[in-house]
């Protein structure tokens, strides 16, 4: 028979598996979108704007660049760092990696509000790319929050 206790671990289990797995899913996309975009800015191809069309106005502007290197490629290492810890965590359960997740999450979520502040207010144009990017660092930071939230819990 099962007890309360075992109940409510494997309740939190659930969650912390869905939680983990949600943050390796959303950074594995956001990998991809940064990547895109680094690729075409390394290949010289355009990467083709559809819904805002001025995608060209902020990766040429003068704020696409971090010491010479594309933002982009930073949010390629972002992507992967936070991708690679979560399939860590998966693997291990480790919940001192799942706290420097959740941390780390903070990171993205301000470097997103500072490109999204940028490409509203000084370039005053979008980047499809960049906009699905600070969408997918917020939802990161929300996961990243809700571990946090969690983990003394799972620590039971």
């Amino acid at each position: 028979m099962m007890n309360l206790n075992n109940l409510s671990k494997m309740q939190s289990n659930r969650l912390s598996n869905w939680l983990i797995i949600s943050v390796a899913v959303f950074s594995f996309l956001g990998l991809l979108d940064a990547g895109y975009l680094t690729a075409s800015h390394y290949m010289a191809f355009d990467p083709g704007c559809t819904v805002f069309g001025d995608c060209d106005t902020v990766l040429k502007s003068q704020y696409s660049k971090l010491f010479g290197i594309p933002v982009q490629a930073f949010g390629v290492v972002y992507y992967l760092i936070i991708f690679i810890l979560s399939i860590i965590i998966i693997d291990t359960g480790n919940l001192k990696m799942a706290r420097n997740l959740g941390w780390l999450t903070i990171l993205g979520l301000a470097a997103s509000v500072y490109f999204m502040f940028l490409q509203t207010f000084v370039i005053k144009a979008y980047c499809q790319y960049c906009v699905a990017s600070a969408a997918t660092s917020t939802l990161l930071f929300v996961l990243g929050m809700s571990i946090l939230k969690n983990i003394k819990r799972w620590g039971n």
